[in-house]
């Protein structure tokens, strides 16, 4: 029997809801090992991360999120992102780079 992802995203959703984060960061991440470019479970899971005070684990969801929005051309939600990011690590000159290069290309 294949991955039932939508099984496992239900199963995760239903911890969210309950409050069980470390169980629902433990679905949506059988979800990315199973569909790596699912950008919104990558997004969710980043905030999950940000939640469970898991910071460098947030940060490279969301970066993998704000690169994708960015190759694809959408610099408002790529800017939404990285303002996550620098939420959660003020202090990194990259992010604040990247936050001014796309602010100057909109």
């Amino acid at each position: 029997m294949g991955f039932n992802k939508s099984k496992v995203k239900r199963s995760a959703e239903r911890y969210m809801t309950q409050g069980k984060i470390s169980e629902a960061i433990r679905e949506y991440r059988l979800i990315i090992e199973n569909d790596p470019k699912d950008i919104n479970t990558q997004n969710i899971l980043g905030d999950l991360y940000s939640k469970s005070d898991e910071t460098q684990a947030a940060v490279t969801c969301y970066k993998y999120v704000a690169e994708h929005y960015n190759s694809q051309g959408f610099a408002k939600k790529a800017i939404a992102i990285y303002n996550k990011i620098h939420r959660l690590n003020p202090d990194s000159i990259s992010v604040s780079e990247k936050l001014a290069e796309l602010y100057h290309q909109r």
